[in-house]
């Protein structure tokens, strides 16, 4: 049977000494195996497909049926492994506190079990013009964190 583990120790082996890093792995009741990695500058298809390779390579089709998926987590996704926090520092994201309170700014650093955000003042008076400059820092703990996402902009 082909379970998380296995398939998340072969990644394990497959991307040592590089800079990837799994985000999730995830195996289904019909066999379907789903693998997202990410690295700092991006995961390329290059990577996915040495892993996709690698991954096959290891296990054996004739002795069990499965649909393999290696790709990266879509920007949309929430946030499930620490890296990515360390990956989009400088970047601007949305987080959703467990409490329902909601943020907006960037991310200015992630360490331990917490990160600091810098979100922009909202000027109470319209006609008044902010300052760009003036933004505050807010501390969040992980713990307080329901969800976590890149702030898409157009």
């Amino acid at each position: 049977m082909i379970t998380e583990s296995l398939i998340s120790g072969l990644v394990t082996e497959l991307i040592d000494q590089t800079d990837i890093f799994v985000v999730e792995v995830k195996v289904s009741q019909n066999g379907k195996i789903t693998v997202l990695l990410d690295r700092p500058g991006g995961i390329l298809i290059d990577d996915c497909v040495r892993v996709s390779r690698g991954i096959e390579g290891r296990l054996d089709r004739d002795a069990e049926d499965f649909e393999l998926e290696v790709s990266s987590p879509g920007l949309t996704e929430p946030f499930k492994v620490r890296e990515q926090y360390e990956k989009y520092t400088g970047k601007e994201v949305e987080v959703m506190l467990h409490s329902g309170e909601n943020f907006q700014g960037v991310l200015k650093s992630f360490e331990g079990d917490r990160l600091w955000l810098l979100l922009k003042s909202k000027a109470k008076n319209k006609s008044v013009k902010k300052n760009p400059e003036d933004v505050s820092e807010k501390e969040l703990f992980l713990k307080d964190i329901r969800i976590t996402r890149v702030l898409l902009t157009f």
